[in-house]
């Protein structure tokens, strides 16, 4: 559920309670190591600036 906190994948403790809960069978640990690599390097700082950036001018464009 949404805190208003952020998340990030490299949180995954690899317990693996997910997997079990995922109706899809979705190999959730794997996909969340893969975020990791391609996604929480260190311009990570920088893409969330921009994603929050176009989210606000989508949410306020009339």
């Amino acid at each position: 559920m949404a805190t208003g906190n952020p998340g990030y994948a490299s949180q995954c403790v690899q317990c693996e309670e997910c997997l079990e809960k995922c109706l899809q069978h979705i190999d959730i640990p794997e996909f969340l190591e893969k975020v990791v690599r391609e996604i929480e390097g260190d311009n990570l700082k920088q893409l969330e600036s921009v994603a929050k950036e176009a989210f606000m001018k989508a949410l306020y464009q009339e």
